[in-house]
């Protein structure tokens, strides 16, 4: 869904079937909040922030002072998520434990990309030359024979053949 279209739908919602001290009834807030959850999910710390909001409102032996608040906090969160669809911003976006490498890719700009990807190149690039180096190097050929050779090994123990 696009922003503008999002933020239309949410913008009536903001303080739609809302009094002054709230709601008329629990049915009413329950109408409310489930038709605003679903579009803020666009922006995962708005979503959970509602969420909790939400989940307050819902228990049992609030005070109104609390209820007010709580319900003042949910609204000013739609109020700013309806903003930053109006202005095209985007949430910063928090790593957490479900980004995978898949999801970096896709969240990626094609210029992350493009520079992740010469990094990649050049640190095969380097390793490549110098491995290749390395194999074509003869003194390089001379230690790691040398090194490995079994009587060479032998003769560095000072172990012989004989009993």
């Amino acid at each position: 869904m696009k922003n503008k279209k999002r933020a239309g739908l949410l913008e009536p919602l903001s303080k739609s079937g809302m009094h002054e001290s709230g709601f008329e009834d629990r049915q009413k807030f329950i109408d409310w909040s489930s038709e605003v959850a679903p579009l803020l999910n666009f922006s995962p710390p708005y979503y959970n922030a509602f969420q909790e909001c939400v989940r307050g409102i819902h228990k049992t032996g609030l005070s109104s002072g609390t209820y007010t608040e709580l319900l003042a906090h949910a609204e000013s969160i739609v109020l700013q998520a309806v903003t930053e669809l109006k202005h095209d911003i985007s949430p910063i976006q928090e790593l957490t434990d479900e980004h995978d490498p898949i999801w970096f890719w896709t969240a990626c700009t094609l210029r992350s990309k493009v520079k992740i990807f010469l990094y990649i190149l050049a640190i095969v690039s380097v390793v490549g030359v110098a491995a290749y180096n390395l194999g074509t190097n003869k003194t390089f050929h001379l230690i790691v024979d040398s090194a490995s050779s079994p009587a060479e090994i032998k003769a560095s123990h000072g172990s012989s053949d004989q009993p």
